[in-house]
């Protein structure tokens, strides 16, 4: 558990585009956070599928909408695992989904795409964590 007793809970979100293609992720961080960190996509390098999405269609008209809150890390990445498997958006004609979810894609090897290690995943949530703590007082 963190310093403070304050236990990490996750977010399930998703994101809609206009030609109905699909993502889902997961966040600790907080969702208007992790939606920042998408948007950026607009001005950055990212070739991904859901990088060149959103270049594409703009971020404002991206559908963003939180799935379920509050969540512990093993189900936040089982429902993630779940409803990538069920929308099918691994598949380019549903979705924007690089790996199955569910923690899968540390190490997963992609080009321009940052990707962490366990160790790397844990600081960058104690920095959510913090940064949460700062902006609370």
């Amino acid at each position: 558990m963190p310093k403070g007793g304050k236990k990490i809970t996750f977010i399930l979100y998703m994101l809609t585009f206009p030609n109905s293609k699909i993502y889902f992720g997961i966040t600790s961080c907080g969702f208007k956070k992790r939606m920042r960190e998408h948007k950026h996509k607009v001005n950055s390098t990212d070739s991904t599928k859901l990088g060149r999405a959103i270049k594409k269609y703009g971020w404002d008209s991206v559908n963003k909408k939180v799935l379920h809150e509050n969540l512990s890390a093993t189900n936040a990445y089982e429902l993630e695992k779940l409803y990538i498997k069920d929308y099918k958006t691994t598949d380019d004609r549903f979705g924007y989904n690089l790996c199955i979810g569910g923690r899968t894609n540390v190490g997963y090897k992609h080009p321009n795409v940052t990707v962490y290690t366990k160790e790397q995943i844990k600081e960058r949530a104690k920095k959510c964590s913090d940064t949460k703590k700062k902006n609370a007082s």
